[in-house]
């Protein structure tokens, strides 16, 4: 795929998921040329009947971070989650966010674990072709957004406001219901994936990927309990943590007694986008975990797979299709980008293919010889955590059919 702007011509790679009467809704795709950039996202069909200002009309629960520097000596990350209400007429109220700007939680001046969030309003417009505008007016700052419609439940965004002045960020929001939220909207094994960076833990005590997946469990008294997986700079170990959650009627939930303290706001029961309180600047998303106990058929058919939480220059982009066969053997086909030893100069390799025997354990970890680790969140959708220890900087990678 080519894309033509002023700017030039960018190629692009991508793997679609499930089509339907010949339409994929979804896809994975990574830029695959020597322009001087790289990078990878996701594809997803649009729904015209959204693009207007009274469709965007609900409740949304949002989630947004980048890195924002390539000094590979720096850690520069930034990442918000929070919730507000569009008014179908231009006009954002009941808005709440937590932001962590590299290790500076709600402009606290460290990393202070918020009782409540930052209070925000705001406004927004969405042209005919599905482009908007946002700004979210947060006490004295004007944060300032590109809009883009997919449906009336789901818009992307990117902030537009100067990097000297504002750090840089894209993510999405997502319409919230179930609400009014308790306890009892975490209770059940949910999957939680969060991506961040480490310090002085990369090649040259420089900065490098620090990646956790897992499983969590909440009780109906609010008893928080994480165990998973981490891969930090190549170093893999597994990660158990326990908190005690107190659940906000507009979705926004403490874990307090963490060790990393994640918030959560939720989209609806048991599904949430996260940020933990820590210098590594983790974000990510928790699913509800469906389908357990789980097998090796779990696991069957064709998903499609790729990077889209990118948080260092030298992360490998990557996109493609495995299919597994429900006994103990996936198969696949990726494309993957890796910068080289200059800009123009990039590691592309197209049509790789692999080969793996698989086995699932019955609370949905499956284990790959000598391949990554993967969390299935339900038989149509997985999360996968690259674990290889010669990769200092590795990915998290969402799959689903």
């Amino acid at each position: 795929m080519a894309i033509t702007t002023a700017a030039g011509t960018s190629i692009y790679r991508f793997a679609l998921g499930v089509i339907n009467a010949g339409v994929a809704s979804k896809g994975r795709f990574i830029e695959f040329d020597n322009t001087g950039t790289l990078g990878s996202g996701v594809l997803e069909k649009q729904d015209p009947s959204a693009f207007s200002t009274s469709q965007f009309n609900r409740a949304y629960a949002f989630g947004a971070d980048s890195t924002s520097t390539l000094i590979t000596s720096m850690r520069n990350r930034f990442a918000m989650v929070g919730v507000f209400s569009a008014s179908g007429s231009g006009s954002i109220t009941n808005g709440e966010l937590d932001a962590n700007d590299n290790g500076d939680i709600n402009k606290s001046g460290g990393l202070n674990y918020p009782t409540s969030g930052l209070p925000f309003t705001g406004s927004y417009t969405v042209s005919s072709n599905g482009r908007g505008t946002m700004i979210f007016t947060v006490g004295s700052q004007t944060v300032n957004m590109s809009l883009y419609m997919i449906s009336a439940s789901e818009a992307l965004f990117i902030s537009v406001d100067p990097q000297s002045s504002v750090a840089p960020f894209m993510g999405s929001a997502l319409e919230q219901t179930g609400g009014p939220f308790s306890s009892s909207s975490m209770s059940g094994p949910s999957v939680l994936y969060v991506s961040g960076l480490c310090v002085d833990c990369g090649p040259g005590s420089t900065i490098a990927s620090d990646l956790i997946a897992g499983i969590f469990t909440v009780s109906n008294s609010g008893s928080y309990s994480f165990n998973g997986d981490e891969s930090k700079a190549g170093s893999i170990s597994s990660v158990k943590d326990t908190a005690t959650v107190n659940v906000a009627p507009n979705g926004r939930v403490l874990a307090q007694g963490a060790a990393r303290p994640p918030l959560f706001y939720l989209v609806s029961p048991f599904r949430a986008f996260v940020m933990l309180v820590d210098a590594g600047v983790y974000a990510g998303f928790a699913e509800p975990q469906t389908g357990g106990p789980f097998t090796n058929h779990s696991a069957n058919g064709t998903y499609v797979f790729g990077s889209i939480e990118v948080t260092h220059q030298n992360i490998t982009h990557e996109s493609g299709l495995a299919t597994y066969d429900g006994i103990g053997t996936v198969v696949g086909t990726s494309d993957t980008a890796l910068v080289g030893t200059t800009s123009s100069n990039p590691s592309l390799k197209p049509d790789q293919t692999f080969s793996y025997a698989y086995a699932v354990s019955p609370n949905g970890k499956l284990m790959l010889t000598q391949g990554p680790t993967i969390y299935i969140i339900s038989p149509t959708k997985q999360v996968v955590l690259n674990v290889d220890p010669s990769d200092l900087f590795a990915r998290i990678e969402p799959v689903e059919q």
